[in-house]
Order: C-alpha cells, then sequence, then structure tokens
C-alpha cells in the first residue's frame, strides 16, 4: 500500500477517525460495528452485485444515510467497506449521528466504492486513499494496534503481528498490512 505523504494530514486523519469511533462504537469492539451504525440512523443494506464494494446514498424522505454492501464478500471485508463508507460521510459531508443533511433530491449518491480487490496497484486518488486510510484507523487504532503487535510471540516476523491484527480487529489480512506499513511498524520493499 502506498502512504499518503503527509504526516500531518495522516495524523489529523487518523485523530478524526478515533473521533467518529467513539461516536459510533463508544467502548465497543469492531464485531458490533454493523449494529452500532443502524443505532446512530445509518440504514444499512445488502447487494449482490460483483462491480461494488459499497454505495452510499442519502435518502432525503427519511433524511438519513443508506450504506450498501456487498453480501458477496466475507464479514471482514465487509467491515473494511463500511468504515470506508463512514469516512466518505464523516469526511466528505461532514456527518456526524443525528446531524441532518440537506438535499433538494430524493435520493443522492454520496459515494460509491467499486470493487478494486484484485487491482494491480493503489488507487491514486486522494479522497479514496483519504477515506482508506481513515477506515484503517477507525477499524485498528494505533495505541489498540501497538498493544496487540506487544504481545506477539515474535515481535521481529511481520506475518506474527498482521495475523494478531487481522485476528483482534476482525480485518482482512490486507487491511491488517496496510494499517502495520502506515504505521511504519512494518515494510514493504
Amino acid at each position: 500500500m502506498k502512504k499518503l505523504d503527509n504526516p500531518k494530514l495522516i495524523s489529523a486523519i487518523d485523530e478524526y477517525a478515533l473521533f467518529a469511533r467513539e461516536m459510533i462504537l463508544g467502548d465497543y469492539n469492531n464485531k458490533v460495528l454493523f449494529d452500532m451504525v443502524q443505532e446512530k440512523g445509518i440504514e444499512l443494506f445488502g447487494i449482490w452485485d460483483a462491480k461494488y464494494d459499497g454505495i452510499c446514498i442519502w435518502n432525503s424522505e427519511t433524511n438519513k444515510p443508506q450504506i450498501y454492501l456487498n453480501m458477496e464478500q466475507s464479514e471482514e471485508r465487509r467491515l473494511f467497506t463500511l468504515a470506508h463508507e463512514l469516512g466518505h460521510l464523516f469526511i466528505d459531508y461532514e456527518w456526524s449521528p443525528n446531524k441532518k443533511i440537506e438535499s433538494d433530491q430524493d435520493k443522492r449518491v454520496l459515494s460509491i466504492n467499486f470493487r478494486d480487490k484484485d487491482k494491480a496497484s493503489d488507487t491514486t486518488e486522494i479522497k479514496e486513499r483519504i477515506v482508506n486510510q481513515f477506515a484503517g484507523a477507525f477499524l485498528m487504532p494505533k495505541d489498540k494496534v501497538e498493544k496487540v503487535i506487544a504481545d506477539c510471540d515474535n515481535k521481529e516476523d511481520p506475518e506474527c503481528m498482521i495475523l494478531a491484527v487481522k485476528k483482534h480487529f476482525g480485518v482482512t489480512y490486507k487491511a491488517a498490512t496496510n494499517r502495520l506499513i502506515m504505521l511504519e511498524k512494518i515494510y514493504v520493499k
């Protein structure tokens, strides 16, 4: 994963992700994220379409965001997609629980996350890289990641760290790897 270049931007995104995590999850772990976002006013739906990972729409009738997640993906992958779409809501639309977004359209598409799991290279779109950073920080806060990897039997083994983060946070291998790269706990050649 290619890192964002600006350390101040990364720090700001991570802080905002922690703020959003506190608003959505409080002290709960990632396993309840699907339920907690609904309690906070986001409507979740499943889709079965190989083109999309997720879609976020603003429904002006209910005055709530709707997030559609691809049910053909693993729960771990849907978790990251949900956090990614939350990044769009919080960052791009300055949404927070109980905040209304005014719209003159019946349903407005806020973001579409096209399936990219087989892409050969990272996205170059800065907005997408920012919300991916948000999603990683939201699901895997730095201080908690550091505690998890401190408990690894072999702290020099990147595989041990990746698997420990994957298991603890319920994320994909790729998400755990990318977060450890972003936190400079492992390095890629």
